[in-house]
């Protein structure tokens, strides 16, 4: 919870959890080296893990949207890594 009241910090953002991530429409998830590949598999719904590996590399965080038909977004995921 420290993450998310610093991005709430950083932000101005109120973010509020809720008890299922398919009511979210925004996901946070702070994820660890180890599970980011699963995490992007799972979550971003990238399957090439060839493709995953060069996103990884050449990015600090990764974030994916599903925007409606008039641009606005309808749900975002947002992958931190942390260490």
């Amino acid at each position: 919870m420290l993450h998310i009241q610093h991005l709430s910090a950083i932000t101005g953002i109120k973010f509020e959890r809720v008890d299922n991530k398919n009511r979210a429409n925004l996901l946070i998830v702070f994820s660890k080296e180890e599970f980011f590949v699963a995490d992007v598999q799972e979550l971003v719904g990238l399957t090439s893990t060839t493709e995953i590996n060069r996103i990884i590399q050449s990015s600090i965080c990764l974030a994916s949207f599903v925007i409606d038909s008039t641009g606005f977004i309808k749900q975002a995921v947002v992958l931190i890594p942390v260490y």
